[in-house]
């Protein structure tokens, strides 16, 4: 059942790397999974959004289209580009702010309409609906405990945009990024993404995994899979059952963790 189309306009934007040197690489330009799993969403919902990856071209131009919402995703070293998203939209149409930099400094971006802290996916649709109060969306939807209710990322967004596909360690390609879990349990004093996640581990079912990257050879021809994120091997378990689920792909994967 198709859902009902919704009259909102809305774009979604992700902020540029910086226009000057900060001694960090900005050279890696994978799928952005977070915003994918937030446009299924979306568009679940019967509403049409367009995507901006402004962290994939040089052109800051804004598109001359009008719109309901627009949406940021922000972390802290492109919060140049962030705030010029804000100051050109600012009165133009509701804002909706987040991701890591939200997390750790709301207060920098008090003025948008909407400042969601932590997981988006339970808070999107109530603020587009209008059903949640303005102002910052301090973590007050709990941790989705069970990932695998979440749709599919937007890959088919995503694919036809010149995104990374490819990695140094093996030569196949395509190879698309994955993330199959969120947080770390642990409390490195180098890292913050306890202050992001808090240090709680979550993560999709091996079966949900390897159905996804079925999904993703069977449609997109993949070769490779990347799991991106923080902690892929917390669970020995999960590692070992994704491990033996996966072999009848014969694809190749990599993975990070801690």
């Amino acid at each position: 059942m198709k859902p009902i189309m919704r009259d909102e306009n809305i774009a979604f934007f992700t902020s540029a790397h910086p226009t000057k040197p900060i001694g960090l690489n900005f050279a890696e330009k994978m799928f952005p999974i977070g915003v994918g799993f937030l446009l299924s969403i979306m568009r679940n919902a019967g509403y049409e959004v367009d995507f901006y990856d402004r962290y994939l071209t040089k052109d800051l131009s804004f598109p001359v289209k009008q719109y309901d919402f627009v949406l940021i995703y922000s972390n802290t070293p492109c919060f140049e580009d962030t705030r010029r998203i804000i100051n050109h939209y600012k009165g133009k149409a509701k804002i909706v702010i987040g991701g890591p930099h939200t997390s750790i400094y709301p207060e920098s971006v008090a003025d948008c309409d909407y400042v969601v802290q932590g997981e988006g996916e339970k808070a999107i649709l109530p603020i587009l609906d209008g059903k949640v109060q303005k102002g910052i969306i301090k973590f007050i939807y709990p941790r989705i405990e069970n990932l695998d209710e979440l749709p599919m990322p937007a890959y088919d967004i995503f694919y036809k945009m010149p995104y990374m596909t490819h990695v140094k360690w093996f030569p196949d390609k395509p190879v698309y990024n994955y993330n199959s879990s969120r947080g770390c349990p642990h409390n490195c004093s180098f890292c913050d993404v306890k202050k992001i996640w808090g240090r709680k581990w979550t993560a999709f079912s091996a079966e949900r995994v390897v159905k996804d990257i079925e999904i993703l050879k069977n449609t997109f021809g993949v070769e490779g899979i990347y799991f991106r994120e923080d902690n892929f091997t917390c669970d020995m378990k999960r590692l070992e059952s994704i491990c033996k689920k996966i072999l009848h792909l014969k694809i190749k994967w990599i993975c990070e963790t801690r």
